[in-house]
């Protein structure tokens, strides 16, 4: 928090003063010095210079009463020197006491603004109130568990372990911190460290928490179901009506072979609880108890009750992190014949599956698993049971349309024909279920066009318009969805939008590891899900690393480089697009440690560009697994204005943005391919 070397500099004036005067006026100069620059500080909303300055002061009063008690010091004032130490403790101590205070009201002003953002789940922005927190009290055990907290809801686990670790280096009797690295720990498989902090915490109080961690942990790492079970039923003693200490009794019930009481636990959960999860898992456990323990019919009813659900599951409703695993684990050890397996396989990972993928796998249960003749044991009763694609495809596209998710998009490039006119496009930016849902898009545009109201049904475009013009207007946008509804939007016409620059994004995966693989003059060939009819050559495209399996600091920007062809079908009919590789960014970290590629750690770090006002709204932060996405000219602009240039001011990414608003393409070779470390060296490839 100290500045070493300022604070140095203030000290030694103080222990070089010659007699007491001296003294006195150093200290004086010291004190209203520190008290002009804190109340600017403040104003400026810097309270960590602010609190500085106030500790400073303290610090030279401290060191002004040391220099007192050293009888050699100042010899001519023996008799003033009890009077003196005195007043330099007393005033060392109310400067103490104005940091302390300074400090309470600036955390409390940043604990003010994390709740609005953690409803709105603005986790990037909440990370960074709270690392300014933590600057103001380093030491401060609440601050770094909240750090924790909020790198878990990001999804980096090692990140939060670590927090929770250092919160209870700093507090070791934090019990909560306990509880939390135990959570972490075992969602690394971390599982002996995990039940080292539930029992540490066991130790302060015995909790429903730790004792039901506990035994789910000794579950998972050894099987020991019978003592997971002590536990667990110890630990619903103490919350009698908690649906994860039933949800997990359930299971252990079931590898004890308890069927009666494992469905009595799972029927519990599955009538109380909301959590999708958990809702999914208890039907499943039910289907298989019936059927293990002989009850057909009740397995048959309890398998049309799974479906129903399934039907009503929106791939959407879950998060990237919903694991399945766990699920298919339970099934794949069970002694269910292999035909009941798939079926339940496949019904279970309905949520993640694509539409097209619900109609194959289920168009292939029909076929293969349950051909005509086959007799009427439960597999099929299940399978006649399953309702027709349609209707599970239709159930998806039931969720509702979230409004911030339809966003009106345009590009413009100048008519190399007529001076001043525009080639312009218009689109709608959407996530794919959203895109779904739409039937049709009209627009509205300027009295000056002809032909006014133009209704576009091109939803493989993404609804585009083209035109040419001379001039920018508000154009009214009317969405109509599947079920009849409108949604009217307006958008600005902007003409000094450029041709559409795209991002990227990769997950570090044996498929495709942006990490390893972007080398500078490299050309690869990328998936393609979206925008296809957007995307031609010479465009711009942003790597981007989704964090996949590694931690949230390897979640960021990488680089760019250029499209050099049109979407293509691959060999497999998937859309593919060549991009080649212009420039890499590297930290400065990374650069001077010489980390190889594939361990580097994003050199614009996503909390960074998703903390811009502009990309705040981006898809980036609602589709974690999506592949392609649009960048405008406000967030292109935004990005190396507040980034880029800053870090990296040789990146050649600003010539080939101004490049590409006089251009249609613009050219790779016009660019040289390099490694571009932080620190401003460039090593030409």
């Amino acid at each position: 928090m100290d500045k070493p070397q300022e604070t140095n500099r203030i000290i030694s004036k103080v222990e070089n003063a010659s007699n007491v005067d001296q003294l006195l006026e150093i200290l004086e100069k010291i004190k209203t010095s520190a008290e002009r620059r804190a109340e600017e500080y403040q104003n400026l909303k810097k309270y960590a210079e602010a609190i500085r300055e106030y500790r400073i002061v303290s610090k030279a009063y401290f060191r002004a009463a040391d220099l007192l008690i050293d009888q050699s010091k100042f010899p001519r004032y023996r008799k003033a020197r009890g009077t003196l130490l005195s007043l330099f403790r007393t005033e060392a101590r109310r400067w103490e006491k104005k940091h302390e205070t300074l400090l309470q009201e600036a955390l409390e002003k940043y604990k003010e603004e994390v709740p609005a953002l953690e409803k709105e789940k603005r986790y990037y922005e909440m990370l960074e109130k709270l690392k300014k927190a933590l600057e103001l009290d380093p030491g401060n055990a609440f601050i770094l568990s909240d750090i924790g907290v909020t790198l878990y809801k990001l999804g980096d686990f090692q990140g939060a372990l670590e927090k929770f670790e250092k919160a209870i280096e700093e507090k070791p009797d934090y019990e909560q911190a306990y509880l939390l690295k135990g959570q972490m720990a075992f969602y690394l498989k971390q599982y002996e460290i995990a039940e080292g902090a539930y029992s540490t915490a066991l130790t302060f109080n015995r909790s429903a928490d730790a004792l039901c961690g506990l035994g789910v942990s000794l579950a998972e790492r050894k099987s020991d179901y019978k003592q997971a079970r002590k536990l667990l039923e110890e630990a619903l003693e103490f919350e009698p009506d908690s649906t994860l200490i039933k949800a997990n009794l359930a299971e252990v019930m079931f590898f004890l072979k308890e069927y009666t009481e494992c469905q009595d636990y799972a029927s519990w959960v599955r009538d109380n609880t909301s959590d999708i999860y958990n809702g999914f898992l208890m039907r499943l456990l039910l289907v298989l108890s019936n059927y293990l323990a002989g009850k057909t019919k009740s397995g048959v009813k309890a398998a049309e009750d799974i479906i129903k659900y399934s039907g009503t599951i929106s791939r959407f409703d879950t998060e990237e992190s919903w694991d399945f695993s766990k699920l298919n684990e339970t099934v794949k050890k069970s002694n269910l014949t292999p035909e009941v397996k798939k079926i339940l396989l496949s019904i279970a990972n309905i949520p993640k599956l694509s539409e097209s993928e619900i109609e194959y796998s289920l168009r292939k249960i029909e076929e293969n698993i349950a051909p005509k003749g086959v007799p009427q044991t439960i597999l099929s009763k299940i399978i006649g049971k399953v309702p027709a694609a349609e209707k599970i495809i239709s159930a998806v596209k039931e969720e509702p349309i979230d409004e911030n998710d339809i966003q009106i998009r345009n590009t413009a490039n100048p008519d190399p024909d007529k001076l001043g006119y525009y080639d312009w496009e218009i689109f709608l930016d959407v996530p794919e279920h959203v895109l779904s849902k739409i039937v049709q898009v009209k627009y509205i545009l300027h009295p000056t066009f002809p032909e006014r109201e133009i209704i576009k049904e091109n939803r493989d475009e993404y609804f585009k318009l083209e035109r040419n013009g001379w001039g920018e207007f508000n154009v009214k946008v009317i969405i109509t969805l599947k079920d009849g509804q409108e949604l009217t939007k307006y958008h600005w016409l902007k003409l000094g939008a450029h041709l559409t620059t795209l991002l990227f994004q990769s997950t570090d995966t044996t498929r495709f590891h942006l990490r390893k693989d972007f080398t500078p003059g490299r050309s690869v060939s990328w998936f393609v899900s979206r925008y296809k009819s957007l995307m031609h050559p010479g465009q711009i495209v942003l790597l981007w690393n989704a964090k996949g399996k590694s931690s949230l600091n390897v979640k960021g920007l990488y680089g760019w480089g250029i499209t050099t062809g049109e979407p293509k079908h691959d060999s497999t009919g998937k859309f593919r697009i060549n991009v080649e590789y212009i420039e890499r960014w590297i930290s400065k970290h990374d650069a001077i440690n010489n980390v190889p590629p594939e361990n580097q750690n994003a050199p614009v770090s996503a909390g960074n560009v998703l903390a811009l006002p502009s990309w705040k709204g981006h898809l980036l932060a609602t589709m974690p697994i999506g592949t392609n996405f649009l960048v405008t000219q406000d967030q292109l602009d935004e990005l190396l204005n507040q980034i880029i240039d800053v870090r990296f001011p040789s990146s050649q990414l600003r010539r080939a943005v101004n490049s590409s608003k006089y251009r249609n393409q613009i050219d790779p070779s016009e660019f040289k391919h390099s490694l571009l470390s932080e620190d401003f060296s460039q090593d030409e490839r």
